[in-house]
Parts: structure tokens; sequence; C-alpha cells
């Protein structure tokens, strides 16, 4: 049967093919672009053939689709759109530009032992997050040709083609991993998470080496490397790693003792310097002691300086960690990790959350974990729980868990160091979490325990603190965009406690005003992501009069006479 995707063609029209971007066994994938939004997407169709095939195809595809939907994870797909028609299937999920590690080897000869360690942590991270659903999923065709490399310097896995549920295998499903990195027990029907590490280890030996693995893997130039691959590789799965947490164990491991080396380096000369002088031996205990704080002052400020300009996310993340190594005492690191990094697209995802923690958490050479150093100084702390308590609220997993947030914006609210406008802010929030759970769930009696009504004052009271200038722009777009989306979903229940649609449309009158003088040059990694972020909600301000325009419409008797001549 003649494909359907070829280029210029219209799928469900709303999606234009552009080209084919990937081939596999029973599919094709093209990249198209939304008819109206402009967005690109990928789009993997079944290859039509014999009736048997395609039910084979259409079973995989269909199990691939079971698994994605209920994954959210920044490193893999999302599906966003399923189409089908008398003779076609179509899967629509996320485009991920760049090339495939398989394509960059075969330029590069393989990769050095700096970036080797990264993509393999990233690989962990991703495998355990698989291999931690429930039921598990084991990945089973992991390669270099299913990871793509983004031109930022990320990675992004994709085809789950292959991928099952742990314990609900089925025939049907032909595609079960490629097998140059497939291991024993895979090839014989069975596999559980240590057949991914084995799909790892041989992944990492192609990356290293540049040669595609083949039979017994004969050992690697780096010792520490060949370690780790060869302990992946093993035939019988019990003398392999346990679970992907401990390779990441040793591939930090290795990275922390090649970052150590490099910062012994740095500071031999001084070092040396230090031995040979004998003289003074008082003075030279105080030029000493301050030539250590300046040392690590300007190591600090050079971990910073790494975080900004043209580097992938790891790598910042990476300079950031070590900032806050050097220094858990300042709050700078903590702060530009939180916002430039995990903030930067107004979503902070579980994932990013769990490694944030993970960061400010994890005990440093003197035993004590670099928050804890943190809340030792000035008002630092106090600013980190009123950020944190923001990001909670308002972007976590894109919609806010205020649950999650209720903690660090008690901490502001209490604090005795921050701006009054921040605690005043805080304690506004605050309100808001500590009853946001009980706005759609009635008494026995049928009565709410907080209203539409309550809630309403203590959200336009947020907007009018940014308005008068209470935070910078984040949080004042954060404000923003939160009051635009509970006019949109809400305005029925305002109106039924009370609220008057001219109240709603000052508040929108109100948003639109502060996004026209919002300045978003406060940092260079921050301004174009927040930039865009404005133009969004300005868009999102015509729905907004929508919801309002339905809820209220004409003929009811408000004092709105006025404000209509506005929308």
């Amino acid at each position: 049967m003649r494909e359907k995707c070829r280029e210029g063609a219209l799928v469900d029209n709303k999606y234009r093919i552009l080209r084919r971007i990937g081939n596999g066994g029973t599919s094709a994938v093209y990249l198209a672009r939304h008819a109206r939004t402009g967005k690109l997407w990928a789009i993997k169709e079944i290859r039509s053939g014999t009736k048997v095939s395609d039910t084979v195809a259409r079973n995989s595809l269909n199990a691939e689709i079971e698994i994605l939907k209920h994954l959210e994870h920044p490193l893999l797909p999302r599906i966003v759109d399923v189409v089908e028609d008398a003779h076609h299937f179509y899967v629509i999920m996320d485009y991920f530009p760049g090339r495939t590690l398989e394509e960059l080897i075969e330029v590069t000869e393989g990769t050095d032992r700096k970036k080797t360690i990264e993509i393999g942590l990233f690989l962990c991270d991703v495998l355990h997050y698989l291999h931690t659903r429930k039921p598990p999923i084991i990945y089973r065709d992991l390669k270099p040709e299913n990871i793509i490399l983004n031109p930022d310097g990320e990675i992004r896995l994709i085809d789950f083609g292959a991928a099952v549920q742990y314990g609900h295998v089925s025939d049907e499903i032909v595609c079960d991993g490629t097998p140059a990195y497939a291991s024993p027990e895979q090839r014989k029907g069975f596999a559980d998470a240590r057949s991914d590490i084995y799909c790892l280890g041989r992944t990492l030996y192609h990356l290293f080496t540049g040669k595609r693995p083949n039979g017994e893997l004969p050992a690697v130039s780096d010792a520490d490397l060949n370690k780790i691959i060869k302990k992946c590789t093993m035939y019988d799965p019990r003398k392999r790693y346990n679970n992907c947490q401990e390779v990441a164990r040793d591939l930090r491991q290795l990275r922390l003792e090649d970052n150590s080396a490099a910062r012994r380096t740095v500071l031999k000369g001084a070092a040396v310097f230090a031995a040979l002088t004998v003289a003074g031996v008082c003075t030279l205990m105080g030029v000493t002691q301050s030539a250590k704080k300046k040392e690590a002052a300007a190591s600090y400020q050079a971990y910073i300086d790494a975080s900004y300009g043209n580097v992938t996310e790891a790598e910042k993340v990476s300079a950031l960690r070590n900032a806050i190594l050097c220094d858990p005492k300042r709050e700078e690191a903590y702060l530009a990790l939180l916002e430039r990094v995990y903030l930067a697209d107004g979503v902070y995802s579980g994932f990013e959350d769990a490694s944030f923690l993970e960061i400010i958490s994890t005990k440093g050479p003197d035993g004590k974990e670099p928050v804890l150093s943190l809340e030792e100084g000035s008002d630092g702390r106090d600013y980190l729980d009123y950020r944190m308590g923001l990001a909670y609220f308002y972007c976590y997993e894109g919609n806010g868990n205020k649950n999650l947030a209720y903690p660090y914006l008690k901490a502001a609210a209490e604090s005795t160091r921050l701006s009054e406008e921040r605690r005043e802010l805080s304690s506004t929030l605050l309100a808001i979490a500590s009853y946001y759970a009980q706005l759609t769930r009635p008494e026995a009696s049928g009565d709410q325990m907080v209203g539409y009504e309550e809630y309403w004052k203590d959200l336009n009271d947020c907007l009018q603190k940014v308005h008068a200038g209470a935070d910078n722009a984040t949080t004042t777009l954060m404000v923003c965009e939160e009051t635009l989306y509970q006019i949109h979903m809400n305005a029925a229940r305002f109106k039924a406690d009370g609220i008057a649609k001219e109240e709603l449309l000052q508040a929108l009158r109100l948003t639109e005003e502060i996004l026209m003088n919002t300045q978003v040059e406060e940092a260079a990694d921050l301004s174009l992501a927040l930039a865009a972020k404005r133009l969004t909600l300005s868009d999102t301000i015509d729905l907004a009069k929508t919801s309002v325009a339905a809820t209220f419409p004409e003929g009811t008797k408000t004092h709105v006479d006025q404000a209509m001549l506005w929308e």
C-alpha cells in the first residue's frame, strides 16, 4: 500500500509532512509541522505490508503507546496525539532535534572519557526511572542509534518499539533488541533491569572506542571505564550491577576523581610555593589562610562563571554543583541552579526536583549537607525557601503543587530576614496552599469549608503585590500565569461565590498592564525564556476573556459597560 506520509502531505488536516527522519522494521518516522502553531513534531507511521505484518506492527505500536503515555521524564518523548484512518495509523510525539550518537561516532570515532561518563550518567538516570515504574519498564534496545544528542549537548532516548512492561511479554511483539547489544538472556526470550545494564555497558564501549561491539568485548584503554563496562556486560546477570544506581555511583566517582585531579593541577603551583616558604611562620600562616580564602572565592566564582554562556544543561548543573560544594554557605549557586537551570522553561519537574534535592542534601567532605551550611549564613536559606515555595506552588510538573509548597512558604512567611513584601506574598500564598485542597471538597453538610470568594481575594492580593513591585520578573510572571489560568478555569465558580464580572475583568486589565511593564533582562540565561513566557501569557489573556464572557453573557446585570469596551 502506498504510504500517505510523503513530503507536503497533510495528516489529520493538522500535521504537514516535511521529510522522513527514521526507518524501522515495521514503521517509518517523519518530521512534521503543525499547520496552525508551526510547532515541529515526529510522526510514526506503520509500514504497510501483509495482513500478518500489519497486525504485528499495530500490536507493537499499541504496546509502545501504552508504555509512553504513562511516562513523564525530560529525556523521553511524549505522545501527544494518535491518528487512525481506514488504511493508516500514526502516533504524533515530541520531535528531538539533533543527531544520533551512532552518526556522531562515525564522524568522531568515539568520545573521550569525560563525555562517555556524562552520557553514561544520563542513561543511568533514565533507565533507573524506567526500571522503578510499577510495573518496571525494560527498554531492551539501548544503543547509540536510539540516543539523540541535541544541539545543546543534551541526550534524549527514542524508539520504544522493543520496550516491555516486566512480566507482560507478548509473543506478537517481535522487536526484542539488537543482537550486537542485547544480553544473552534477552536473546533467549527473558529480560529484566540487568538486561538493560548489559546493553548500557556495550553502548558505553561503542561510545568510548568508536567500535561497534561484536562478541566478547576486548578491554578498553581506560582502566577505570573498563572495570565498569566489564561488570555491566558479565555473561551471568547475577555478576552484573544490580541496578543503574550502582552504575551511576561508580561513574560519579570517576567524574569526582577527574574534577579533583583538575583542581589539584590548578592549585599545584600555589601549594609548592607555600611549602617552600619557611620564613616568618606566624605571618605565613596568616597569609596562607588569606590565600586559601581567596582561592576558594576565586574557584567559587569560576564555577559560577562556567555555568553561563553556550554550555549544556548538564555542564551548568555540574558547575553549580561544584560551586555549592566549594562554598555551601553562599546562596548564589543554589539559586542559579534552581532558577537558571531547573526553572528556565517555567516547569519544575519531579525529575528536576529530585536532582536539586539530591545536590543540596548530599553530604560534602565535611560530612554535612550543603543546605544546612547555608542555614548558618545570612538570609540565604530564607530566600531559598521562598524561591522553592514559589517553584512548587506555581511550576511543579507544570501545574504547581500547593501541598509541596506549604512548608517552604511557611518558613518564608515566618522569616525575620526577608523583605516585608516577600513575607506578605508568602503569607498570602500560604493561605491559598492551606485551603486549596478543600476548594472542591464539600463537607458532609454540602457546604464547602472554603469558598472561591476567599480564594479570589487571596489570588487578587498576590496580583496586587507583584504589580506594586514585590519581586522580580520570574515571580511576577508566575503570579500572572496563575491568575489567568484560574480565571480561565474557574470563572463560573467565582461567579457562583459572588465575584462580579467587573472584578475579573479588572484583574485581567491589571495582568495585561503588568505584562507590558515587566522587564525581563534580569539574567542572560533567563531573558529569552521570560520574554517567551510573557508573550505566551499575553495570548492566554484572550482565553481568560472568553471564559469570562461565556460565564457572564450579555444582559447580566453588573457594572460592566465600561469594561466591555476594553474587551
